[in-house]
């Protein structure tokens, strides 16, 4: 498979080879040369002492076929963390599901569930507990349009509202920047609904379905 890199800094900004040289801490991203998808992220850091490029480890993301197993043998040497996903799905809109585990030191810590919209931001996301296989610390996050919406500092990464989830899949609390909310709270809040009417945001009343198909966001 041929493949091409581009280097990014830690904010994820796009840098030249002579600029990753002045920086600490930068990326490869590694890409397919024939689909332009990204396959896999090197992170390196600079030792300050020796001067030395040495690899902290990376992200794998794994093509139709790839096996798990295999991908992960062949990376969790080197460096010491390692976050492989796999089981893609993507949707009408360009949301996309990734199923995901992270090793540290070579030993699996975690596994979790990722939805990524097409500006490659999470607006849902869970772990798997290792041992039963359940759901936890689910949330969903709703960023808006900025016509709207006024972002906290401008940053249309912010999320505006972040919903958390219990158990059974039912809203605990809404964050909304530096105030959280009950849903009751949140539903009495008059100015967040004149933005935000609840009912036509259905994707968010419950955690479950995770990926966003015939839900409107």
């Amino acid at each position: 498979m041929s493949t091409y890199i581009k280097k990014t800094n830690e904010d994820g900004k796009f840098i030249t080879d002579q600029q990753a040289t002045m920086l600490y801490t930068y990326n490869n991203n590694i890409y397919d040369s024939v689909t332009n998808t990204l396959n896999k992220v090197e992170k390196f850091f600079v030792d300050r002492q020796t001067g030395e490029h040495k690899q902290l480890g990376g992200t794998v993301y794994l093509n139709a076929g790839d096996d798990l197993n295999t991908m992960v043998s062949q990376n969790i040497a080197i460096g010491r963390s390692w976050a492989f996903y796999y089981g893609k799905q993507t949707n009408n809109k360009g949301d996309v599901l990734w199923e995901s585990v992270v090793y540290i030191e070579g030993e699996l810590k975690y596994k979790r569930l990722s939805v990524f919209d097409n500006r490659k931001r999470v607006i849902a996301y869970c772990e798997i507990d290792l041992l039963t296989g359940h759901k936890r610390n689910k949330r969903k996050c709703f960023f808006g349009d900025p016509a709207i919406f006024a972002y906290e500092f401008g940053n249309e990464d912010s999320a505006n509202f972040e919903f958390t989830y219990r158990d059974d899949d039912t809203i605990k609390e809404v964050f909304n920047y530096d105030d959280d909310y009950t849903l009751d709270e949140f539903l009495a809040n008059e100015e967040i609904m004149a933005q935000f009417p609840w009912n036509q945001h259905t994707y968010f009343h419950s955690f479950e379905p995770i990926h966003p198909l015939n839900f409107v966001i």
